[in-house]
């Protein structure tokens, strides 16, 4: 079809709609690559799988659980050999693919039989889901799981007997009296004391920073060296033990690759199909009939104008080659040009149209506007 048709019956605009209604990345993309189709069985084949799921909102009336994070990069990523993937973009696929497997239930209801041949073929992807949901809650924390819970423990108590020494020099009155602050501050992860710069002979301990005005010197007394460095060595062992064990889940999920793909390419068509059947209900759509050759619109209205569209009725009998409008200016005439373009355009995306029920359209070789 013509690209300039596109612009100016505003076809790109009802497709932006149709993609709003997507649940995924994947159906967005295949959605926005996609235009209105010529060959009448591919036609016929793209309204009936739109009108099957159309079914399926208006008779469950209830929509897929789950959201689709968008795992594009993460999927690229873990693709390279030795890569480990980082906590959010495990979190990403877990919670991806656990979409996928509620998408897949609320399909299994189908009646079409193309759609439930792709339902009963797509690969199972709970390995996927075990794998990142072992490490990762689903709000995208961390669990708590054995290999982890002993480091953090010690930890806990490493901070606390940091804070108990600490709060010693606030509590002593020889020593409070010499620092700027009352609660000690962080240098590079570790615990130091804010202290005025007239005073920092009194304190035994490494300098770490000065002020800008030099008023105030950033010291760490003896007493907080070995808690410091206890302090650094258990959470350099934390974020050892947590590489490994993400390192372990990037390797399982990389072996998960195939499926995972032959996943995307599924949501990527279903979902496609989802929006164009939810977007078909909020514009009150009925799917036109196939006429052999003449136009009838029946009460259609144009879809970008909402409420405001005044429903026109046109007809043009099979082999009519013309169809004369005439009236005065803003009758009406170009909407109701710009009306049976798009409709057409839509009816051949697979989309029902504004109308009412009896409208029939033929399949267009091509539609052209000026």
């Amino acid at each position: 079809m013509n690209e300039h048709s596109f612009e100016l019956l505003e076809f790109y605009r009802i497709r932006e709609e149709a993609i709003s209604y997507c649940l995924s990345y994947e159906g967005s993309e295949s959605l926005l690559s996609s235009l209105p189709l010529r060959e009448p069985e591919e036609v016929r084949l793209a309204k009936e799988e739109t009108e099957e799921l159309y079914r399926l909102l208006k008779d469950s009336h209830k929509l897929p659980s789950g959201s689709f994070p968008p795992i594009h990069d993460a999927i690229k990523s873990v693709a390279k050999e030795g890569s480990t993937l980082a906590v959010e973009e495990l979190w990403a696929i877990g919670t991806w693919s656990q979409a996928y497997s509620s998408f897949l239930h609320w399909l299994s209801a189908t009646e079409h039989e193309a759609i439930k041949k792709s339902v009963a073929a797509a690969p199972e992807l709970m390995e996927v889901q075990k794998t990142a949901f072992h490490i990762i809650g689903p709000d995208g924390e961390l669990k708590d799981i054995p290999e982890l819970r002993a480091i953090k423990d010690r930890i806990r108590k490493i901070n606390q007997e940091i804070e108990r020494l600490s709060a010693s020099f606030f509590m002593d009155e020889a020593t409070r009296g010499l620092l700027q602050s009352d609660v000690p501050t962080q240098r590079d992860g570790r615990t130091v004391l804010a202290v005025k710069a007239g005073a920092k002979s009194r304190f035994k301990g490494i300098i770490h920073e000065l002020s800008a005005t030099g008023q105030t010197v950033y010291i760490e007394p003896e007493i907080l060296l070995s808690k410091n460095n206890e302090l650094v060595e258990e959470e350099a062992r934390y974020q050892r033990e947590l590489f490994r064990l993400l390192r372990e889940a990037s390797e399982k999920i990389r072996k998960c690759l195939p499926m995972l793909h032959d996943a995307r390419e599924l949501v990527a068509r279903m979902d496609a199909i989802y929006a164009k059947a939810r977007y078909s209900i909020k514009n009150n759509g009925v799917f036109a009939l196939v006429s052999s050759g003449g136009i009838e619109l029946l009460k259609a209205r144009h879809p970008i104008l909402g409420s405001k569209a005044i429903p026109i009725d046109l007809f043009m009998p099979d082999g009519a080659r013309t169809l004369i409008i005439t009236g005065p200016n803003t009758g009406g005439k170009t909407v109701s040009l710009k009306t049976a373009g798009l409709l057409a355009m839509m009816n051949q995306y697979g989309l029902a149209i504004p109308a009412a029920y009896g409208s029939a359209l033929p399949i267009f070789d091509g539609v052209w506007a000026d």
